[in-house]
């Protein structure tokens, strides 16, 4: 029988009655807890909320960062303005969202970029179209001062309308589309038309959409497919022939720009 005395109250023996006791150290600074302890207060709500910022005004920016191109073409000065508008509605949503988003600042920085490049592209434009025609010459509109005037034929001979006979062997300057011709280099004349759909794709211009383009013995330009500002005397074709066609206009041209500075 063993000798062994037993806990009346558990069955076991002395020594196992009770677990080892455990004891609680504080944390050391080689303990993987130590830096998990809390500020006195704790942390407040505000210090882990996120706001995200609204999808709009990365759009915003993105169409501003594009308007850098309004300084090579005018047209492109809309989208400076979208990025504007863009940015606008953005801050109105940030703003009545109660704190859910963020980005006002932002929005604030792309309208002010935006407005910038505006008004610096504008100015660039502004400039080029005031001095782009030369001293002495008029600005005339292919579409709206010629082109959009029928002809008429008096006796069997064709008259230019009341319209465009005060241009009758006027110095003027006009921008056009150079017609396609099998020639690329050293052209003494060409067909300047109103737009690129009759000159660049396969298209036969009215003769009123046409000008024939000469220039002084000994000069000549290369073809260009872009728009061009033809500088001259503007005069009637009288029967002449070029490329196929029978234009009604002539431009004895003394000065030749291209490309056009400007669009308009």
């Amino acid at each position: 029988m063993s000798s062994a005395v037993f806990d009346q109250s558990t069955g076991t023996p002395p020594d196992v009655a009770k677990g080892p006791v455990v004891t609680s150290e504080p944390a050391t600074a080689s303990s993987p807890y130590a830096a998990l302890s809390l500020p006195n207060g704790g942390y407040s709500e505000d210090e882990f909320s996120y706001q995200p910022v609204p999808v709009s005004v990365s759009v915003a920016a993105g169409l501003v960062l594009l308007g850098l191109s309004s300084f090579l073409n005018e047209w492109l000065l809309i989208l400076p303005l979208l990025g504007i508008v863009v940015a606008y509605f953005a801050a109105r949503k940030i703003r009545t969202s109660q704190g859910a988003y963020s980005g006002g600042k932002a929005c604030r920085l792309i309208t002010g970029t935006a407005v910038t490049i505006i008004v610096a592209a504008s100015s660039i434009h502004a400039y080029a179209y005031i001095t782009e025609v030369p001293e002495g010459y008029e600005r005339i509109s292919f579409a709206s001062d010629i082109s959009a005037h029928g002809m008429k034929t008096v006796e069997g001979k064709v008259e230019l309308p009341a319209a465009v006979q005060r241009l009758q062997d006027q110095p003027i300057f006009i921008k056009g589309y150079m017609y396609p011709s099998k020639q690329t280099t050293g052209i003494t004349s060409f067909l300047l038309c109103k737009d690129s759909g009759d000159c660049c794709f396969g298209g036969a211009p009215k003769p009123t959409d046409m000008i024939l383009v000469t220039f002084p013995q000994g000069q000549g330009v290369n073809y260009s497919a872009g728009l061009q500002a033809v500088a001259g005397k503007f005069t009637l074709a009288n029967g002449a022939q070029a490329d196929g066609q029978s234009p009604v206009y002539q431009l004895n041209a003394e000065k030749f720009y291209s490309p056009a500075r400007t669009a308009y």
